[in-house]
């Protein structure tokens, strides 16, 4: 907070002086908030690869058991 220098910041729509510490305080909001969203679309994106690979698991798990339960046929 003691670095209230003005500085000039050019942005694409403009310019607007602002306080350094203010300047730092909203880069790293906005860096916050971009990573918050990276980091759920990741989770978004691994709930679903786990919920096709548990549904995959209980595909697999049931033909095992259907397999398993099945009556043993001799070809010889």
């Amino acid at each position: 907070m003691n670095n209230n220098q003005p500085i000039v910041v050019d942005y694409l729509f403009g310019e607007s002086e602002l306080a350094l510490s203010t300047l730092i305080f909203w880069v790293a909001l906005i860096g916050l908030l971009l990573g918050i969203l990276a980091m759920t679309i990741a989770l978004l994106k691994l709930r679903v690869q786990l919920k096709r690979c548990q549904n995959r698991l209980s595909k697999a798990e049931q033909e095992l058991k259907n397999l398993r339960t099945a009556p043993v046929k001799d070809t010889v």
